[in-house]
């Protein structure tokens, strides 16, 4: 039984941290409960408190029975446990190094940023020289003369088109290019042409109307698929806002430019005799004084075109939008005008005669001092147009014709 005692009294002095952090001599703060019983009866509790010396040993009970001894170790305090300076010493060292770690991660990425800054410089400035060589290895062939040398100028504009398509930023210098070499080397009939460069003209097209050497078709084909938004896309303030095509007073007769993209472009005094431009965007094109006899502009978009004084005769503009086109002083006589959009056009004095406006819009179309005569008007809207002075003599209509109100119906002739 003394050796139990022992075994507990020292069990206790390591379970017990005293006030100083050390292991104290007498474990004073610490209860020791034995409890014996006999046939299942609880015996008396025996408790001992262990000062200074190790006390008697109590009284042996000897059981007749089995017996079952139950210790119960109870804290008499809180244990208050010193921080050890060696871990706190290891923990800041531990910080110090995620630290560190975080910061070399960060160093090494700023570092690599600016090697991938100054690799994609370096880049773009080798791109931008072989562009630049590119385009002037292409503006020397495109002024090759001579009929022979077709085949080099050829090469050239569509070199410069690609070189288009890769830089934005070169994109206005392109069209003016293109355009310069169109309107120097085919002018309009009557002014001064320079050597010829391109070959003889090719056979007529099917509205028997001669078509421009090849080189002037390739160039306006460029002009006419390029992308005019591409500009807008590059970095700002790298590329200008570009200036309207400029093709005044070329001589684009029975030129192919069907669906080509012409919004905005100057084409004054062009001449477009037998012009195929089906399907082409002519929104906001400057048209004044042009030819446009016999040309096709079937779903063409005019809307807001200027074409004063243009020559429209025997011109096929079924299904166009002229929306809020200027057509003043326009000689529309015999043309083609079914199911057009001449919504807000004005013609005020237009040449109409044995015009086709079956079947087209009119609403808010200012007709003043228009020439009807002989017009055909059937099923045509012209309930809000104005036709103040307007000639409508032998013009053709029916029940379904709408005119104004006040406007005495065409006698038939």
């Amino acid at each position: 039984m003394r050796a139990t005692e022992y075994l507990v009294r020292r069990f206790c002095q390591l379970a017990q941290v005293g006030s100083n952090g050390t292991m104290p001599s007498t474990p004073r703060d610490q209860r020791i409960t034995e409890t014996r019983h006999r046939g299942g009866v609880s015996a008396p509790n025996r408790h001992w408190k262990f000062v200074g010396q190790a006390p008697a040993a109590p009284r042996v009970l000897r059981p007749s029975g089995p017996v079952s001894t139950r210790m119960e170790l109870v804290l008499a305090g809180p244990i208050d446990v010193k921080p050890d300076p060696w871990q706190r010493f290891v923990a800041i060292g531990g910080l110090v190094t995620a630290v560190g770690s975080i910061l070399s991660v960060f160093f090494v990425a700023v570092g690599l940023y600016v090697t991938n800054e100054a690799n994609r410089k370096q880049q773009q400035l080798t791109a931008q020289g072989q562009i630049t060589d590119r385009f002037t290895k292409a503006v020397e062939h495109l002024g090759q003369p001579g009929a022979e040398k077709v085949d080099v100028r050829l090469g050239a504009i569509y070199a410069l088109e690609r070189i288009m398509r890769d830089s934005a930023e070169d994109q206005r210098a392109v069209v003016d290019i293109l355009a310069a070499f169109v309107r120097v080397h085919a002018p309009k009939a009557g002014r001064h042409a320079p050597t010829p460069m391109a070959t003889a003209p090719a056979p007529n097209s099917v509205a028997s109307f001669p078509r421009p050497p090849v080189d002037i078709q390739a160039a306006l084909t460029v002009l006419g698929r390029r992308n005019a938004t591409h500009a807008s896309s590059s970095p700002a303030g790298l590329t200008p806002r570009p200036a309207p095509l400029d093709l005044t007073n070329t001589n684009l007769s029975g030129a192919d430019l069907a669906h080509a993209d012409l919004a905005g472009a100057d084409l004054a005094g062009a001449d477009l005799t037998g012009a195929y431009l089906a399907g082409a965007y002519l929104a906001r094109a400057h048209l004044a004084d042009a030819s446009l006899a016999d040309a096709s502009l079937t779903d063409a978009s005019l809307t807001d075109a200027n074409l004063a004084d243009a020559d429209l005769t025997d011109a096929y503009l079924v299904y166009a939008d002229l929306t809020g086109a200027y057509l003043a002083n326009a000689d529309l006589t015999d043309a083609e005008l079914t199911d057009a959009n001449l919504t807000r056009v004005t013609l005020t004095n237009a040449e109409l005669t044995l015009a086709d406006l079956t079947d087209a819009n009119l609403a808010g179309a200012n007709l003043t001092g228009a020439n009807l005569n002989r017009a055909y008007l059937t099923r045509a809207d012209l309930a809000l147009a104005d036709l103040t002075d307007a000639e409508l003599t032998c013009a053709k209509t029916d029940d379904d014709t709408r005119l104004p109100n006040g406007v005495a119906r065409p006698t038939p002739c």
